[in-house]
């Protein structure tokens, strides 16, 4: 019986761009993720930049999601309550939206853990801008299309040092990333940088919420060395 896993090995971290990056190599069509992101305000709020970057003599796909002067008339939502109408009104599919809005109350009832307040009275801030708008519908764009059943996750290196944010200088991993990632498989690391972001930590927790765990380890998997 074949089965369909997506499986996420973060050495690098965990980011939303880096997720939608990873989609497109993973052979995610563009016409399908603007598709997507149309419905958002591409080209409108936001502009879509793409590139292949190369690390460590890998080659990658780089995302990025700049703002355009139109966002500042216009900003994205910066409650739950917000995004939810935002995303009622713009016309995505349910399956996305659904996931999306799975996405965005993780981000939302993590930061009102660690705030002490309700999760409808959470403003986001770092992640209330249209970048993290894209990166999130992006993703929900993207497992739309591969309907992927099953999860296998690696740790997720957590980082270390310190990042300044609006709340002030805050210590790596920051307090909403380390309650997004209760649950998970982590590992400490020396780096002294943030290797998981708010949004990419509530993108792999709610890819784990959605699809089912799987243990990679148990498979057969045949390599070619070319």
């Amino acid at each position: 019986m074949s089965r369909r896993v997506l499986f996420v090995d973060p050495i690098g971290g965990l980011s939303g761009d880096m997720f939608v990056g990873a989609f497109i190599d993973l052979g995610l069509p563009l016409d399908i993720l603007e598709a997507g992101l149309n419905k958002i305000g591409r080209n409108r709020f936001f502009a879509q930049k793409i590139e292949v970057v190369t690390r460590h003599h890998i080659a990658a796909c780089k995302v990025s999601f700049p703002a355009l002067p139109e966002a500042i008339a216009n900003p994205a939502p910066k409650t739950l309550a917000a995004v939810k109408k935002f995303l009622a009104d713009c016309g995505l599919p349910d399956a996305i939206t659904a996931i999306t809005l799975k996405a965005f109350h993780h981000l939302a009832a993590a930061e009102a853990k660690v705030h002490g307040v309700d999760i409808a009275d959470i403003h986001f801030h770092e992640v209330g801008d249209y970048d993290t708008l894209a990166d999130i519908v992006g993703m929900a764009v993207a497992v739309d299309w591969l309907q992927p059943e099953y999860l296998s996750l690696r740790p997720i290196p957590l980082g270390s040092g310190t990042v300044e944010c609006a709340h002030g200088m805050l210590p790596v991993p920051v307090p909403a990333v380390m309650v997004l990632l209760e649950g998970l498989p982590t590992v400490a690391g020396g780096i002294k940088s943030e290797l998981v972001t708010p949004t990419g930590a509530a993108i792999i927790k709610t890819l784990a919420e959605i699809l089912i765990p799987f243990d990679i380890s148990v498979c057969k998997l045949s390599l070619i060395h070319i």
